[in-house]
């Protein structure tokens, strides 16, 4: 019974002993457990104090807070040229966007290169517009019609006349295609001279004298002959005698020698001109006061309705040169009124001074030019263009 009653007090013993010994291990799961989310909190508020402490070293110059203004700054500049980069390179591309695809060889004629068309060459606007432009060379106004309408040349760059006469009488299928309309500029602006010994002092003294011309159609000989009209000359044809010259050293020999009374030069040879046996008694303004054309872009028929992609190209190319060569219209129209008052010296002076470009290229009335050559009668019948123009 003794043997019973110790292994019964064995067994409690025993589970008592397991009892307690499962009580520890749960605390200790408990502390271990507590102690690594305190380990978890403190790392957790550690990192955010980290967080925090970077931010605030990072705060911009801008808020008063930064601990280094020179490293901001430094680093702002660079951020700034990394944007200018980008931009750079943004605009690059879109330069390589502007690039022609396809560039278009196209052949042009000009009597004589003006400002506006041989900024547009020397500039590269004609390749901007995607067009390579050769020149044909050695041509006069007619043969940039004729070579107009045989679809040999595709543009032609020429004075208002040749075209206006063509236009008005059908006489080419040519139209105009665009026009520079500072009339007053450049090596289009004509002088109208004398031989002081004729009398002349104005264009209303052409009747009954000997007037030297270029040839029957010339835009020199229609401002020579509208000027008579705004003079008061009822018709300039009958009213004086027209000798035609082959140049114009050809007129200005005849004009010193006295064969001709008054005649008509471009600004540039006016200015070695005048002198004590040529005065000046008028000029381009003397029949057109507004101004003309003087740079007129003409094309066939066949061409404009086959490529006036390639027409809108060549125009725009001529209002971008335009843009450069429209500064001294007021300088020439201060100027000229007082041309006829100066002595030969400082009218050589000043004309020589007045080396300036044209004008936009826009639309233009043609009605006067029009008007003029109807009047002059070069509408009536067939048109010689060999020896109408110059």
């Amino acid at each position: 019974m003794h043997t019973r009653l110790w292994r019964l007090l064995a067994l409690l013993l025993a589970a008592a002993l397991v009892a307690s010994a499962c009580g520890d291990d749960a605390d200790t799961s408990d502390t271990g457990t507590a102690a690594a989310d305190t380990a978890a909190a403190d790392s957790i508020e550690t990192a955010d104090d980290d967080a925090m402490d970077d931010t605030a070293s990072d705060v911009d110059s801008d808020d008063g807070m930064d601990e280094d203004p020179a490293a901001d700054a430094a680093a702002d500049e660079s951020a700034a040229d990394d944007t200018d980069d980008m931009s750079d390179e943004a605009a690059e591309d879109d330069m390589d966007d502007m690039v022609c695809s396809e560039m278009h060889d196209v052949v042009a004629a000009t009597v004589n290169p003006n400002d506006l068309l041989n900024y547009a060459l020397q500039n590269g606007l004609f390749e901007a517009e995607c067009l390579n432009v050769s020149l044909a060379e050695g041509l006069n106004g007619p043969g940039i019609v004729a070579g107009l309408a045989a679809g040999e040349i595709d543009f032609g760059f020429v004075a208002a006349v040749p075209v206006a006469t063509s236009v008005t009488n059908a006489a080419q299928p040519i139209q105009i295609a665009s026009v520079r309309t500072a009339a007053v500029a450049g090596n289009d602006f004509l002088v109208l001279v004398a031989n002081p010994a004729s009398g002349i002092t104005s264009p209303a003294d052409f009747a009954g004298k000997n007037i030297g011309i270029r040839s029957p159609g010339s835009l020199c000989t229609v401002i020579i002959k509208q000027a008579m009209i705004n003079a008061g000359v009822a018709d300039p044809n009958s009213a004086a005698t027209y000798i035609q010259g082959e140049s114009n050293g050809d007129l200005k020999e005849k004009l010193f020698a006295g064969d001709i009374d008054a005649t008509c030069f471009t600004y540039p040879f006016a200015g070695g001109v005048v002198g004590d046996d040529a005065v000046i008694v008028g000029s381009t303004l003397s029949a057109y006061p507004d101004g003309i054309p003087v740079g007129v872009t003409a094309v066939s028929d066949g061409f404009a309705a086959e490529n006036a992609d390639l027409v809108e190209h060549w125009n725009a190319a001529l209002r971008a040169a335009a843009a450069y060569a429209n500064e001294d219209e007021a300088r020439w129209r201060a100027l000229l009124p007082d041309i006829t008052s100066m002595n030969a010296e400082q009218a050589a002076t000043s004309i020589l001074s007045l080396n300036v470009g044209g004008g936009p290229v826009d639309d233009w009335d043609f009605g006067p030019i029009f008007a003029t050559v109807e009047a002059l009668g070069l509408t009536e019948g067939p048109v010689d263009v060999e020896n109408v123009f110059d």
